[in-house]
């Protein structure tokens, strides 16, 4: 059952982070342009202040994502032996494999739903299924590309140190 959830938390941890990552970059961008006058201003902008502000949330938040594959099947294994690693690993593996498929696909169909209403259907760019489909496309962006992509290497690091940690459960 905690195997099943894993890939679960590991993605909602993962879009979590994307978001906040996002808010902050949002938050420099509008700093730099109250500070320098706006869209109008020749003031040249600070991409390296944009790009420290992205890599500082970037390994922050992502400590607690590599974490948690290297932590929980330590636990499930000195806790519960080699059967209680063996079902979180059958659980996390189920899951996460319908979990990446789900949020990958997922993500592309939102970002292919924006696109085929720039296209002219339902009302074209100017209409509010546009403006949804831009906030749907926003949200599937981060599955896509974080999220679900993520899941894959969640199984692999998990197996690997469930491989490392067995002889120790003798």
């Amino acid at each position: 059952f905690v195997g099943g959830l894993l890939p679960y938390l590991f993605g909602a941890l993962a879009l979590v982070a994307v978001g906040c990552a996002a808010a902050l970059l949002a938050k420099e961008a509008n700093r730099q342009l109250g500070a320098v006058g706006g869209f109008g201003s020749t003031s040249a902008p600070q991409y390296g202040r944009c790009m420290d502000v992205a890599v500082r949330s970037a390994i922050r938040r992502t400590m607690l994502l590599v974490l948690l594959p290297l932590s929980i099947p330590l636990a499930a294994g000195l806790m519960g032996g080699k059967e209680a690693l063996g079902s979180l690993l059958v659980g996390a593996i189920v899951t996460g494999l319908f979990q990446a498929i789900a949020m990958t696909s997922g993500g592309g169909a939102w970002d292919s739903a924006r696109r085929y209403i720039e296209d002219g259907m339902y009302g074209g760019s100017e209409s509010d299924a546009y403006r949804a489909a831009v906030t749907g496309d926003m949200v599937g962006g981060a599955c896509k590309d974080a999220a679900g992509s993520a899941i894959g290497p969640l199984i692999k690091l998990m197996g690997v140190v469930s491989v490392l940690i067995v002889p120790l459960l003798a």
